[in-house]
């Protein structure tokens, strides 16, 4: 049977899943908070990107930016902002959402998503930097919470 974005999604929501992720007709699911799964999918498996089809709980413009470089060819989000989805179309991948938003907010909705605001100044083709500043944010938070 093949596998569509409309079964990705629908295991994203039956399973709670925080990404799922279709490459070459194998369905890979994860778990994690925020951009993190995506993230570590990037920087350690980057082939699962290739050609697949991704869906996920929030897209703001560092996981279009990561999806972009990956090579993803069709990206699904609950939430969608509208930086994710001018990203989507200028790189001609499908995209579909729940929710369209101006931007991603953080947890408490008091401000931009931490990620969003360290790729608020980059190009979507700046993904290196993107990495680079996500993995000192990523560690920082690791260190906070051993401090806990």
């Amino acid at each position: 049977m093949r596998v569509t974005l409309e079964s990705v999604i629908k295991l994203l929501h039956d399973e709670d899943y925080a990404l799922v992720i279709e490459h070459q007709e194998q369905v890979y699911p994860f778990e994690g908070r925020g951009i993190r799964p995506l993230y570590e999918v990037y920087r350690h498996q980057k082939a699962l990107l290739n050609q697949s089809l991704v869906a996920d709980k929030v897209s703001g413009k560092a996981h279009a930016m990561l999806c972009v470089a990956g090579g993803a060819k069709a990206v699904y989000a609950d939430l969608m902002s509208a930086d994710a989805t001018e990203i989507y179309q200028s790189n001609g991948i499908h995209y579909e959402y729940g929710q369209s938003v101006p931007h991603i907010l953080n947890r408490d909705r008091s401000d931009l998503c931490p990620i969003e605001q360290l790729a608020s100044d980059l190009t979507p083709d700046c993904v290196e930097s993107l990495c680079i500043r996500s993995e000192s944010f990523f560690e920082k938070i690791a260190q906070n919470q051993k401090g806990k």
